[in-house]
């Protein structure tokens, strides 16, 4: 097997060296913003996968419901309440989006443990509808901080 050590040198124009990558840099003053977007994105994400797979095993197991459509559509309620939660939300700044947000993510976190205590499939349906108006909310901030303030 021959190999062409010198190949670079033949996809490069006449007497350029290539590129070598970079180190990605921020300018200074946009560390703080980009630090709270992804803050809030990785909240929105653990949120949803706690949620969700915490929830399924709920509704199944917990929750005295033994119709999988009605387990199923409580599940499905995460996404609904997501979308209507971030309708409203688009106009406000995304400092009192995450302060909302953070209210909603930390009452409907709670939520799910008084189902599973008193066994309510409605208590679990608010959890689920809390923790996607949380996530679309977290979502929204992330997406928002980092779009106001990106560099011209």
């Amino acid at each position: 097997m021959l190999v062409d050590v010198d190949a670079r040198h033949r996809f490069t124009r006449s007497g350029q060296v290539p590129r070598r990558p970079r180190v990605p840099a921020m300018p200074n003053d946009q560390f703080a913003i980009f630090a709270a977007a992804t803050a809030a994105v990785t909240t929105a994400y653990v949120l949803r996968a706690m949620t969700l797979s915490l929830g399924a095993q709920i509704a199944r197991e917990v929750v005295p419901s033994s119709n999988a459509l009605v387990n199923g559509g409580t599940i499905a309620l995460f996404a609904v309440a997501s979308a209507l939660a971030t309708i409203p939300a688009r106009r406000l700044t995304p400092r009192r989006v995450v302060l909302v947000g953070a209210a909603i993510a930390i009452s409907s976190s709670g939520v799910p443990t008084m189902s599973v205590y008193l066994r309510s499939l409605i208590l679990y349906t608010i959890a689920q509808a809390g923790s996607g108006m949380a996530h679309s909310l977290f979502l929204l901030t992330g997406r928002n901080a980092c779009y106001d303030h990106r560099p011209a």
